[in-house]
């Protein structure tokens, strides 16, 4: 699944990216993302993302994406069901 596009489309709309793995049922990001939490990421920045370990792209191995907080006015309510 190419998720590269949809990222592109929600940087657009003002979010800041984080392209995530999923392993296991637990979700990593795949490369640094702190800097994200403060300052707006560019289409550049987005489009050439590489992995914080080996240096290539994240797209091939983009599991997800997640939208920052905060950036571009995004909030998140996360709702779990719950037995």
């Amino acid at each position: 699944m190419n998720l590269k596009s949809p990222a592109i489309k929600y940087h657009n709309w003002g979010a800041n990216i984080v392209a995530m793995s999923t392993t296991n049922g637990d979700k990593h990001p795949l490369h640094q993302f702190k800097n994200l939490l403060t300052h707006r990421q560019s289409v550049v920045d987005l489009e050439t993302l590489v992995t914080s370990r080996k240096g290539v792209s994240v797209w091939p191995h983009t599991t997800a994406i997640a939208l920052v907080c905060g950036i571009g006015g995004y909030r998140m309510i996360d709702v779990d069901h719950s037995n």
